[in-house]
C-alpha cells in the first residue's frame, strides 16, 4: 500500500492530479509495486535455494572474496595488498599452516606484555577460525553421480 501510495502521490505533486491522470497513475502504481515485491521475493527465494546447496560456501570465487575480506586485517600490520591477495588464492590447508594459532600463543608467553603482539595474535586467531570454517566446507572434488569418470580413475 506504501509504495502504491507513493508512486501515484509523486505524480499527483508533479501536477498529475487531473481526473484523467490519477486513476490511470494508480493503476500504474498497483502493476509496479507488484513488480517490485515479485522481484524482491524472487531474490529471496534464490538465495534461499542456493544457500541449501552450499552455493556461498563451495564457489571458489566466493571463497576468495571471504579469505580477502578476512585477510585485510593483515594491511594495518603492514602486509601489501598484492600478498594479501596471493595469500587468498592458497588452498586452506595452507593457509592453516600459516595461520597456526597454536605456535602464536606459545610466543605470546615471550611477548605477552606486548599490547601489539596481543591484537595481532587476536587478529591471527580470528582468521585461524574462518580458514578452519571454510576447510570444514571446502569443496569435494567427487564427480556428480552419473557422472563418466576418467579412464585412469577407473583403473585405480
Amino acid at each position: 500500500f506504501h509504495l502504491t501510495h507513493g508512486f501515484w502521490s509523486m505524480w499527483q505533486s508533479c501536477g498529475w492530479n487531473n481526473q484523467i491522470w490519477l486513476p490511470r497513475l494508480k493503476k500504474i502504481a498497483c502493476w509496479w509495486t507488484s513488480i517490485v515485491i515479485g522481484l524482491f521475493t524472487i531474490q529471496a527465494v534464490v538465495f534461499t535455494v542456493r544457500a541449501n546447496q552450499n552455493y556461498y560456501l563451495t564457489n571458489e570465487d566466493l571463497r576468495v572474496q571471504y579469505l580477502e575480506e578476512v585477510l585485510s586485517p593483515l594491511s594495518k600490520l603492514g602486509a601489501p595488498e598484492s600478498q594479501i591477495h596471493m595469500m587468498a588464492s592458497l588452498p586452506v590447508d595452507q593457509l592453516k599452516m600459516q595461520f597456526n594459532v597454536q605456535e602464536l600463543e606459545q610466543a605470546a608467553a615471550f611477548y605477552g606484555n606486548d599490547p601489539e603482539f596481543i591484537e595481532r595474535l587476536e587478529i591471527f586467531k580470528r582468521i585461524a577460525a574462518f580458514v578452519d570454517f571454510l576447510g570444514k566446507s571446502e569443496p569435494e572434488n567427487t564427480p556428480e553421480p552419473g557422472t563418466p569418470s576418467l579412464p585412469s580413475e577407473q583403473n585405480n
